[in-house]
């Protein structure tokens, strides 16, 4: 215990440096001047089975029965970023496409930061005055196993809803729900993808993939570093390099702050403000 103390002592200087590098480091990156939008989907929950609800039927918009299932999705988007994106600056709008859906039964806006100054809207565009355009969408389209669609009639069974606003500034969002009508025999493949071009984005971030490995980082990360730790002891000992093993205290104390500040920018990243 003398020993270490002594070592920390004999390194003050080296730490504090050390830790206000790596802060500098972090304020940087967490303060850089970026645009960047993130989303979540919920998943595709069905709310009507048009095979077991023979009590009652759904109609459509035009009071057409609906015949196939009923499913409803919920997707949020936010600023992520620390600069305001424009309207003009949505060189291709931002939309929601569902596959397979037959028709959209109903769409609303659940709630958006500051409704009088955001003004988020939704409309639903029609793809077939795009089909020109469809064909980039189809890599999109996959299986479970990634086996791609393609051969499917995408354009015929895909809908999409129009995202637009008045201000997306920082940490502004908006969470949609949509309400639509499946295809039938395709239900097993249900997908939501969000697209669009923003100038200065190269694609958006899709938070329910990042938190899907974020648990492995939580796991494996700390593990890592007691491993480094211990490797860097052992060889400065197998070698008689006494230089390193001073340098301990100092490398484990840089590998938690780390560790740390990367863990709070994930978690402050990953957080929609609605």
């Amino acid at each position: 215990m003398q020993n270490l103390r002594r070592r920390l002592i004999s390194n003050w200087g080296n730490i504090v440096g050390l830790i206000f590098g790596i802060l500098s480091i972090y304020f940087y990156v967490a303060t850089r001047q970026t645009k960047s939008i993130a989303y979540k989907v919920s998943s595709n929950t069905k709310i009507y089975d048009s095979q077991t609800s023979t009590a009652f039927s759904v109609l459509d918009k035009n009071s057409r029965p609906i015949e196939n299932n009923v499913y409803v999705t919920e997707v949020t988007l936010w600023n992520e970023g620390n600069l305001a994106i424009e309207p003009n600056e949505a060189r291709d709008p931002i939309k929601i496409i569902l596959f397979p859906s037959k028709s959209i039964i109903d769409y609303k806006i659940m709630s958006q930061t500051q409704p009088d100054i955001a003004k988020f809207s939704l409309q639903e565009v029609d793809l077939n005055n795009i089909e020109k355009a469809f064909d980039k969408y189809k890599p999109l389209f996959k299986t479970k196993e990634g086996v791609n669609l393609g051969g499917f009639d995408l354009l015929g069974y895909t809908k999409a809803i129009q995202l637009s606003w008045d201000h997306f500034d920082p940490n502004f969002g908006v969470r949609i729900q949509i309400i639509y009508e499946g295809q039938g025999t395709l239900d097993e493949h249900l997908q939501t993808h969000i697209t669009g071009y923003i100038l200065g984005i190269q694609q958006f971030r899709n938070i329910d993939t990042i938190n899907k490995y974020r648990p492995i980082v939580l796991s494996i990360g700390p593990m890592l570093l007691y491993i480094f730790l211990f490797a860097i002891v052992a060889v400065s000992f197998i070698n008689n390099k006494l230089s390193l093993v001073r340098w301990t205290p100092v490398i484990f104390i840089a590998l938690i702050i780390i560790t740390y500040l990367c863990l709070l920018y994930i978690n402050q990243s990953n957080q929609a403000p609605i």
